[in-house]
């Protein structure tokens, strides 16, 4: 969920719904016109975020902070495991495709990768 704050409301854009957009975008891209990929990154385009799907039909709130879950604040295990769901939800229709969509699910979460929790190791074993 990307969630962005109004004046008095929340305005709550789906990960699939951005990705779907961010599709219709690059359909036009100059770039992408003869590419002989161009199917299988425009697919990827638009699945980027599918495994959110679940999560984002049913948005849930910080009981801590009262603030709408995004997909930055998520809980650890939902974060970790949306690339992979994304993954296989595409790879049955291109293995290009789904290896963009991974690519993208190690890149959102780079800043992450040495910090003990998201390797699923506690600081004491490490």
């Amino acid at each position: 969920m990307i969630v962005r704050v109004q004046t008095d409301s929340y305005l709550l854009i789906t990960q699939p719904t951005h990705a779907a957009l961010a599709r219709r975008i690059m359909e036009t891209s100059a770039a992408l016109i003869g590419h002989p990929r161009r199917d299988d990154i425009l697919l990827a385009i638009g699945e980027h975020d599918s495994g959110w799907l679940d999560e984002d039909a049913a948005p849930t709130v910080d009981p801590s902070s009262g603030a709408i879950v995004d997909f930055m604040s998520a809980p650890l295990a939902t974060r970790q495991a949306w690339p992979g769901r994304g993954v296989s939800r595409v790879s049955a229709m291109s293995a290009y495709a789904a290896a963009l969509v991974a690519e993208h699910g190690l890149t959102v979460y780079a800043r992450l990768k040495a910090e003990p929790a998201w390797r699923g190791r506690s600081e004491e074993h490490t």
